[in-house]
């Protein structure tokens, strides 16, 4: 009995969840990478454009904000380090760099639209081709890099609802040290990304009622086990299938009016 009262409470508090996932399109008018590049102690900063898409789900009645997927691409950026009599040296991105999830879907509560994944797992791909000339040059040399980034870091960000269209910015910042010919070269900056897309309709309110009769009863119970594990009729958790979750769900939610 206290397992299924556990069972159901549990289940009941998870029912009601109205996370609408959506994939949105970066405007890359408004997203950016800006970057820094050192080396031999100079700095040059400079920015580049941003393509692609995020994938993330929110949920209106409760605030939080899941995050499934994010693929981006980073659009060309040149460096110029300037050493004056000493020469210098000239860095490319090339376009084509991607940013691209590396993580499960995970889901935090947002304040105001405002949330922060702590831990964001992310691969950037990308190649950095350098000339150095004088005696820079000579120090930095010439050639092409292959930069591969794999690590994990916090973003953050806030989301904005208008009628059925969801607008999602978010900042993922970047700090990477790689060797260049002996030599120390830092990439420091962040990928800040406005996205925006249709929410779908959210899941029903009332999840238990299966037969849509405005209660949750024996009827719902018996669609549940007409349906089990044949096809997803009783499905009332949405995982999908009908199974003993699905009971679970009707039965915490016994009696109720939907």
């Amino acid at each position: 009995m206290l397992l299924m009262t556990a069972m159901s409470t549990f289940v009941s508090g998870s029912a009601f969840a109205q996370m609408q996932d959506l994939s949105a399109t970066v405007n890359p008018s408004q997203s950016s990478l800006n970057a820094c590049l050192t080396a031999i102690d100079i700095t040059d900063c400079q920015s580049g454009s941003i393509n692609g898409s995020l994938n993330f789900g929110i949920d209106q009645s409760t605030g939080d904000v899941k995050i499934d997927n994010f693929s981006l691409t980073v659009g060309e950026i040149d460096w110029t380090l300037d050493a004056g009599f000493l020469g210098g040296v000239d860095a490319t991105l090339q376009n084509g760099a991607t940013a691209n999830y590396a993580g499960a879907p995970q889901t935090v509560t947002s304040s105001g639209g405002d949330f922060t994944f702590p831990v964001v797992p992310f691969n950037l791909n990308g190649t950095v081709d350098y000339n150095g000339y004088g005696i820079a040059g000579i120090i930095i040399g010439s050639g092409t890099e292959l930069v591969a980034i794999t690590e994990s870091t916090e973003i953050s960000g806030s989301y904005s609802i208008s009628g059925e269209i969801a607008t999602v910015t978010v900042s993922l910042p970047i700090d990477y040290l790689f060797d260049l010919s002996g030599n120390d070269v830092l990439i420091q900056g962040g990928i800040t990304v406005v996205a925006s897309g249709t929410l779908p309709p959210p899941p029903p309110l009332c999840p238990a009622d299966l037969n849509n009769d405005g209660q949750v009863g024996f009827s719902d119970l018996s669609l549940i086990l007409s349906a089990w594990e044949a096809s997803d009729a009783g499905d009332a958790n949405g995982d999908g299938v009908t199974n003993f979750s699905d009971i679970s769900v009707v039965l915490s939610e016994w009696g109720s009016d939907c």
